[in-house]
């Protein structure tokens, strides 16, 4: 609104010169920043005039949930987001960030993957709602092979694993299981017995 259109030097100093008896409006602008006053108004200046303005840096909100299994996962680290948040108990997090804000966004939680594993941001100008990602746990492999004479049989059902395998023509079976599964394999088939009759699993990792 002043004649010129003034910056502000490297200490946030400004002046403008203005005719005796001039009248309008200075509105301090400067992309990602909002400023109180927002403006101030001048009718018939007749005087030196002194107006202070303070500066606030426009902040943004990066928002989101992650789930694990259709419900929401707490205590999820948002690695990269300043203050690296955890989720709540309804599996939600955010963050303030402010105006111009890059980086990457990981979730971390020991023993699970995410999907995505990670989301990329750039010179944010709006706020990020719906940022959401999904949880499982790491699976591993349990597998093996059932000889008789030497050779691989197939078609015993290895009981007790989540999916129950039967063995192939090579006798071998694999089932995957999550991060901490605990139970016991035992290998079924009619007319045979087996060595040894079962195996117990603890904690798997």
């Amino acid at each position: 609104g002043l004649p010129g259109g003034p910056v502000t030097n490297s200490l946030g100093e400004y002046s403008g010169t203005v005719d005796c008896g001039w009248s309008g409006t200075v509105t301090p602008t400067l992309a990602g920043y909002t400023f109180t006053p927002a403006s101030a108004d001048y009718t018939d200046v007749h005087s030196d005039q002194t107006q202070d303005f303070t500066a606030d840096l426009i902040t943004y909100i990066i928002s989101g949930t992650v789930t694990k299994n259709s419900s929401g996962l707490e205590h999820v680290t948002m690695n990269g987001l300043p203050g690296n948040p955890n989720t709540n108990a309804a599996g939600e997090y955010s963050a303030a960030v402010e105006f111009g804000w890059s980086g990457t966004v990981t979730p971390r939680l020991n023993h699970h993957v995410f999907s995505p594993s990670f989301i990329e941001y750039n010179d944010i100008t709006a706020d990020q709602a719906g940022q959401d990602y999904t949880a499982t746990l790491n699976t591993y492999t349990i597998a093996g092979t059932v000889t008789s004479g030497g050779s691989g049989l197939s078609g015993v059902t290895i009981t007790g694993l989540p999916a129950s395998p039967v063995t192939i023509a090579d006798g071998t079976y694999s089932d995957p299981v999550d991060h901490g599964w605990s139970g016991t394999a035992a290998p079924a088939l009619a007319g045979y017995t087996f060595t040894p009759a079962n195996i117990p699993y603890a904690n798997v990792t």
